[in-house]
């Protein structure tokens, strides 16, 4: 813990960058508000499939327009996230198929960025969530950064709490990097998928930006 502590101490006030990450892929988010998604697409087929990572089985699944959802499977196994997925996306047909999923979920995981196209990410929420998610973004690679940089960053320097809900609602780990955000006095906080999880996910980015894995 307190290595991330000196870690949050030097780079925190680093202004936030314009690209995604310095290592692993680079992500384009294409976001739409839930009143944008039901005007704009009726139907739609997301294939989804399991998949080893670093930090534990994940689900991934992917529509034509890009990554829809990754999630960490929790202890009760895989039936929950399922559901969850079918609850965000009402109208989808979900069909399991891993081939569809298994480029993508590589691409996500990998140490050196991609040298092809960004990797698509496809989310539907509310403007504010949109705009939060999008900074998010903008944390590279081996840097945090708190809940009040990021409300200040969308320009709502008083809606950190909601910063924080709108961080907890993201349905893509690790692309969308909320593991890269902690608290202001550089504790971990809460994390959706474990706060074990988080503190391995920044200790692996930590690694991979010193060329110790």
């Amino acid at each position: 813990m307190a290595r991330l502590t000196e870690q949050f101490a030097a780079n925190h006030d680093t202004k936030l960058s314009e690209s995604a990450a310095q290592h692993g892929p680079l992500v384009n988010i294409q976001a739409l508000t839930r009143n944008e998604f039901k005007s704009k697409i009726k139907s739609f087929t997301i294939r989804y499939g399991q998949h080893p990572t670093p930090f534990g089985d994940c689900l991934v699944g992917i529509t034509k327009h890009g990554i829809c959802s990754l999630e960490f499977i929790p202890m009760d196994g895989v039936a929950p996230l399922l559901k969850q997925l079918a609850q965000r996306w009402p109208d989808a047909t979900l069909l399991e198929d891993r081939d569809a999923t298994a480029q993508a979920a590589q691409i996500a995981f990998s140490r050196t960025q991609a040298t092809n196209a960004p990797l698509n990410v496809f989310v539907q929420g509310t403007h504010f969530q949109i705009q939060v998610w999008r900074a998010l973004l903008q944390i590279p690679s081996g840097h945090v950064c708190s809940y009040t940089s990021i409300a200040q960053q969308i320009g709502r320097p008083q809606a950190v709490r909601a910063v924080g809900s709108a961080i907890a609602a993201n349905p893509i780990a690790w692309l969308i990097p909320c593991h890269r955000v902690l608290r202001s006095d550089g504790r971990l906080s809460g994390y959706h998928w474990g706060e074990t999880r988080k503190q391995a996910c920044l200790a692996w980015e930590a690694a991979t930006m010193a060329g110790t894995v």
